[in-house]
């Protein structure tokens, strides 16, 4: 199954690594014509935003030609905290999960003939205890 899949993924890049280059070209501008909306001054911020899509960009190549599938999943509302899979920017928090602020990534590879799920990021959650009121 996975080999099947990084064979599909090996023939999509190579179909879409020619065009690379100007679909960069546009994103980079779209970005910076929009961020530079944000900015309270006029900046030279298109050097920072070729590195962050060229970051991108080879991620995604690398992930397209692998022999796994990718899962991205946010953490829902009222579940239980779990640390292997979960972080907390502060560790004093406490009870059920209350917002995932960034979501869990995950890879499935197979093991000795088994799908086993490999954690790449932890999601970032934060608990009911910030939203209390503290004295």
């Amino acid at each position: 199954m996975l080999v099947i899949r990084q064979a599909l993924g090996r023939g999509v890049f190579k179909k879409y690594k020619p065009h690379q280059v100007e679909t960069k070209a546009v994103l980079v501008a779209g970005f910076e014509e929009n961020l530079q909306l944000l900015l309270p001054t006029p900046q030279d911020i298109r050097p920072k935003l070729e590195k962050l899509i060229d970051g991108a960009i080879e991620l995604a190549n690398s992930m397209t030609t692998e022999q796994s599938f990718f899962k991205c999943k946010l953490i829902s509302a009222g579940a239980e905290f779990n640390s292997r899979y979960m972080y907390v920017p502060e560790e004093k928090q406490t009870g059920l999960v209350y917002m995932c602020t960034f979501p869990r990534f995950s890879k499935m590879v197979i093991s000795d003939g088994k799908p086993v799920s490999q954690n790449l990021v932890d999601a970032s959650v934060e608990l009911e205890s910030v939203f209390r009121e503290h004295p």
